[in-house]
């Protein structure tokens, strides 16, 4: 990854895939040596998912830089962010998703419909790129467990549950 300032961006009503998403991707950026704003609509992170370490670190606003590379994460539509959509029309880098209905709107986007979260595909990157920690793990576990609902819906498959267990190990 050559871009050093990274925004992450999370749809509107987070639940437990977004903001594990978010937090879970802005954890391993920064263990890269990157730095990393992220940036939710909402007033509030819902009271259930604030034992996610990081996700206090979400603002409304802030200014940006041209040297910001953008990135989308469970966000199926630029719609599902809001105002920020509006805001960074055009300057979505990357989308990361799961959604199987999407509208691509980023320069780039990485979609696996097939898998139960965007957490179970970030897991695959921290294994990847060897920078999972125990609060990196925690982020994307929250999201794939409320994703599969416990690992109960018909998205769940054998790699979500190899996605867990390498976030287990961690």
């Amino acid at each position: 990854l050559k871009n050093d300032n990274f925004i992450i961006l999370s749809h509107t009503n987070p639940d437990g895939d977004t903001l594990g998403s978010g937090v879970g991707l802005a954890l391993m950026l920064e263990k890269m040596g990157k730095t990393v704003k992220a940036l939710l609509c909402d007033k509030e992170i819902p009271q259930y998912l604030r034992f996610i370490k990081g996700s206090e670190r979400y603002v409304c606003d802030f200014e940006v830089q041209d040297s910001d590379f953008v990135i989308a994460v469970d966000t199926a539509s630029p719609q599902m962010l809001g105002a920020l959509g509006e805001r960074f029309e055009g300057r979505v880098d990357l989308r990361i998703d799961h959604h199987e209905v999407s509208t691509p709107f980023a320069k780039e986007n990485y979609c696996v419909a097939k898998a139960s979260s965007c957490c179970e595909l970030l897991a695959d990157l921290s294994s990847m790129l060897g920078v999972s920690t125990p609060d990196v793990a925690t982020a994307l576990m929250c999201g794939i467990m409320t994703d599969s609902g416990s690992f109960r819906y018909s998205s769940t498959s054998a790699d979500t549950h190899r996605a867990a267990a390498y976030l287990l190990d961690a």
